[in-house]
């Protein structure tokens, strides 16, 4: 380059150097501060009073925007104006007030307050004065009070969103009136219940489009002359799920007044009748829930071809009837139809494109299931469970399904799912549910292929009866439910470590080996009924559990302290093992404990003290054991929840303590086959739970749902064993209603106490097998439900009581091998029992015993006697004068007639009568006869 071209170059960048610096100032100069120094102040006031609750972003003020607040986050200014017309700060903070320095923002028309924690302030007094305001969310924001009347100025608003707001008092809803340009309405969770005129309110409001009054406890009784009266015509939008709407007169009311709806939910109500007609005219109708009312009848076949509907449930109601043969409804993304009465085949789908949910669990629905199903590309949850469809389920089903993830067709014994074990699913399921089933008898190991990372599979009762090796298990497979229980599934678990795994039930089936190692997070364990051997160890990582079932195993060893790791468990089920020691201290620990069974070990020494800290237990099952010691009398005082006390069979003695009485809640006392001595307390009539009738609508099934503060997965249901008509019997389903006491096998003495009569709800009583003296109580009738009573093997004397005939429900009675006397009552209901029930007392007597009573034989004398006495009658005269009076009377009449002319002719003339009056009749029925059977001929 020549110098001339250097020269060149420098002068151009000198020019350009030049342009810049005189350019800089028109550039800094091109945004000046447009905020109005008042407004900012004002901003800055109300920042003030907000205090950080944790993760808000709040900058307002910092150096680069610190003058000029229309720059501020959530500030929007007029571009003209320069005032503030937008302020939202929805952010996490807390204020027990909001400043008045918001009047100052005169010209806001858009505020926006959610979230902030107002702690019940009645912040509303401030908004009346915002006279320009158009949108007003305070949402979830804990603000309280009455709503002022005045709110009704702000007449310009056509936004006003308070939900969420519980701590509001509205009486009445008159403010909204003045709100005539109001196009969005929403109030949910607030309660309204004591506005009765909320319908006219917003049927007078011509513009709202969008109303939401979910969960504000709106009242079905209102007055007939209320009516709409065609002013809101522009509705689109309405939401009054979650109230305590009865009738459908309101939704078709709201029917009447717009055909413009998009979006209807009267979900969650108790709205009894049929769907309206007028509901299917909706033609712009995309979303619709009528869920969880009672709804009943059929469907208006309209609602079937209201092509944009894209939402449509109508799940736990009433409906019956079937459905169309197809559906054609192209834009419908959600069918929900589930808990209702339909029946009939599942219809044709294929025309429904859009579809991503299919639920129709919990109906009738019959017959096999279209393959045409497996068309649907777009489905993801499809769940037919519950109804009563058979056939066979195979690959064609499910061949263009590849955005499934969840599949239920559980509760069907006559569906069979045959896939091939080498088929690849084309999708990755989260939740597979083929309960009950026909799967088996092999493992359906094409379902290792269709699990996702993340998945719960139940797969229980399904016929399978195979074994699984370690190889076979993926390791890659997260559950976080897996329950294979009722299958005949065996060989050796691997360890399930999966930090996601929460329940886990393999129970009822042929699993060995050693517990395997499980997942801390585990909250849910059931591998009972199975034949695991090894001691308890591998359960000492699962700190987490809630439930645990090892039953009716092989194990052995002691109980590991480490249970006590686990502080928030509810139920122990290690009954019918072969653990053995001493129950350990650490099991005190557990005060969250409810159901503790450790029945049929070897579990020896006594009951420990700590054990007094479970104060939640109201299931304890100790029997079949060594223990030993006295029955302690804190049990009575620290289980005042206890409501089933099983230590049967085991070595207590000792006297029975008068603390027990105190447990009101206790339905069935079992301490049979011990060594405890003394008297029956008096006491025992305390037992309140015993004193009640079971009410069928309101006595609990199973008796761990007794108490609402526990919530229990299924399968860990409570069980008891009892023994009943000699034979041992398991209670479970019907555990609620089994109220019993057993103190058979024992030692007591004296007499039994009168107050056990005032035990009105007792099912069974037995006391046998004691030293009990002293007579059966008179009042006994007053166990009117006792079903099973025994009072065999004792020393009890005296009769028995006529009033024990009255007991109708009774089924099984022993009172054999005692000292009792007297005549058995007999009547209708007595004679169901044989002589097995009196024998080895030698002074009773009467059926069903061969041994006559004393009175009996008394009687049986003087009917003898009488007869003798009789026979002495029929002498050698008494036939001397029965011949005699024959002769006589019979020549007396023959004598007669035949020398008295005028009576013989008499005589044979009415012979002659008689003999013509029969060849009449005679004559007459023989031509009768003759011509029914020639008419008979002829036809």
């Amino acid at each position: 380059m020549n110098s001339s071209g250097i020269k060149l170059l420098f002068t151009c960048l000198h020019v350009l150097l030049l342009l810049i610096l005189f350019t800089f100032p028109v550039i800094v100069t091109i945004n000046p501060v447009r905020c109005l120094e008042k407004e900012r102040f004002a901003l800055l006031k109300i920042k003030a009073d907000l205090k950080d609750n944790g993760g808000s972003t709040f900058k307002w003020g910092i150096k680069e925007n610190k003058k000029d607040c229309c720059r501020w986050d959530g500030v929007q200014c007029d571009n003209k104006t320069n005032h503030v017309v937008s302020l939202d700060i929805s952010t996490t903070f807390v204020s027990s007030k909001l400043s008045p320095f918001l009047l100052d923002l005169v010209d806001l028309n858009y505020l926006t307050l959610d979230g902030i924690d107002f702690n019940g302030s009645q912040i509303l007094e401030f908004m009346v004065s915002l006279g320009k305001l158009q949108y007003l969310s305070i949402h979830d924001s804990n603000i309280g009070g009455v709503i002022p009347h005045h709110l009704g100025n702000l007449s310009m608003l056509r936004y006003l969103d308070l939900s969420g707001n519980s701590l509001l008092n509205i009486t009445d809803l008159d403010w909204l009136s003045s709100m005539q340009s109001l196009e969005y309405l929403d109030l949910s969770y607030i309660d309204l219940s004591r506005v009765a005129t909320w319908l006219q309110v917003i049927g007078n409001l011509p513009s709202l489009n969008h109303l939401n009054l979910m969960s504000c406890s709106l009242s079905s009784t209102l007055p007939a002359s209320v009516n709409l009266i065609n002013t809101s015509t522009s509705l689109s939008f309405i939401d009054l799920s979650s109230n305590s709407l009865t009738t459908t007169s309101i939704l078709s009311q709201f029917l009447k007044v717009s055909r413009s709806f998009t979006y209807i939910d009267f979900s969650g109500n108790y709205i009894k009748g049929k769907i309206p007609d007028a509901l299917g005219n909706m033609t712009l109708l995309s979303h619709v829930d009528l869920s969880g009312n009672s709804l009943e009848g059929g469907v208006p076949t309209a609602l079937w071809n209201s092509t944009m509907v894209e939402y449509l449930n109508l799940g736990e109601n009433l409906f019956y009837g079937s459905l169309p043969d197809v559906l054609k409804l192209h834009n419908l993304e959600v069918l929900r139809l589930h808990e209702n009465g339909f029946v009939g085949s599942v219809p044709d789908l294929t025309w429904c494109t859009s579809l991503q949910t299919v639920d129709f669990h919990d109906n009738m629905f019959n017959g096999t299931l279209t393959k045409s199903i497996g068309s649907l590309s777009k489905l993801e949850i499809l769940d037919l469970s519950s109804n009563h469809l058979e056939g066979m389920i195979d690959e064609v089903h499910f061949f263009n399904l590849s955005l499934l993830r969840n599949l239920d067709f559980s509760f069907h014994s006559k569906l069979r799912v045959k896939i091939n074990s080498h088929w690849n699913p084309p999708f990755k399921l989260e939740m597979i549910g083929l309960a009950y089933c026909n799967l088996g008898p092999k493992f359906p190991r094409w379902l290792q292929k269709a699990y996702s990372g993340f998945v719960s599979v139940d797969i229980s009762n399904a016929q399978i009866s195979d074994t699984i090796t370690n190889i076979e298990w993926n390791s890659s497979i997260c559950f976080q439910d897996l329950n294979m229980s009722y299958n005949q599934i065996s060989g050796i678990l691997p360890n399930f470590s999966c930090p996601k795994l929460s329940s886990l039930d393999l129970s009822y089936n042929e699993f060995s080996g050693s517990l395997p190692l499980l997942s801390q997070d585990l909250e849910f364990l059931n591998l009972g009924r199975n034949k695991f051997s090894g001691t308890l160890i591998n359960t000492c990582a699962s700190s987490g559990l809630l439930m645990l079932d090892l039953a009716d195993n092989q194990l052995s060893g002691n109980l590991p302290n480490c249970l006590m790791n686990c502080t928030n468990i509810e139920f122990i089920n290690l009954a019918n093992n072969l653990l053995f020691g001493e129950i350990p201290k650490s099991l005190g620990y557990l005060n969250h404990l409810s159901s503790l069974y450790l029945r049929n070990n070897y579990f020896t020494g006594k009951i420990p003290t700590t054990l007094r800290d479970c104060s939640w237990l109201f299931v304890l099952d100790l029997g079949e054991n060594n223990f030993s010691g006295s029955i302690p009398p804190w049990m009575g005082t620290s289980f005042k929840y206890l409501t089933v006390m099983s230590l049967t069979s085991n070595e207590f003695y000792g006297r029975l303590p008068t603390t027990l009485c105190h447990l009101q809640s206790l339905q069935l006392l079992d301490l049979s086959v011990n060594k405890i001595s003394g008297k029956i307390p008096k006491c025992i009539g305390n037992f309140s739970s015993m004193t009640s009738k079971p009410v069928p609508d309101l006595s609990p099934d199973n008796i761990s749902n007794s108490f609402p503060i526990l919530e229990y997965k299924p399968g860990f249901d409570d069980k008891i064993e009892i023994i009943w008509k000699d034979k041992k019997v398991e209670y479970d389903k019907n555990l609620g209603f089994l109220k019993a006491i057993d103190l058979s096998s024992n030692k007591f003495i004296g007499q039994i106490p009168l107050e056990i009569t005032s035990l009105d709800g007792l099912f069974a009583l037995n006391i046998s097998r004691n030293n009990l003296v002293g007579s059966i109580p008179e009042n006994i009738f007053r166990l009117e439900l006792l079903n099973s009573l025994d009072l065999s093997e004792n020393n009890l004397s005296g009769h028995i009581p006529d009033s024990l005939s009255q007991l109708s429900h009774l089924g099984v009675l022993n009172l054999s091998f005692n000292n009792l006397s007297g005549r058995i009552p007999w009547n209708t209901h007595m004679q169901t029992f044989n002589s097995f029930s009196y024998v080895g007392n030698p002074e009773l007597c009467g059926p069903p015993l061969s041994k006559s009573c004393p009175e009996d034989q008394r009687s049986n004398s003087t009917d003898d006697v009488d007869a003798a006495d009789n026979s002495e009658l029929v002498t050698t005269g008494f036939y001397i004068s029965m011949v005699l009076g024959f002769i006589f009377g019979f020549w007396g009449v023959l004598g007669t007639l035949v020398w008295n002319k005028s009576c013989r002719h008499i005589w044979f003339k009415k012979l002659i009568d008689v003999n013509d009056w029969f060849s009449v009749k005679i004559a007459v029925n023989r031509n009768r006869a003759r011509r029914y059977f020639e008419t008979s001929i002829a036809t």
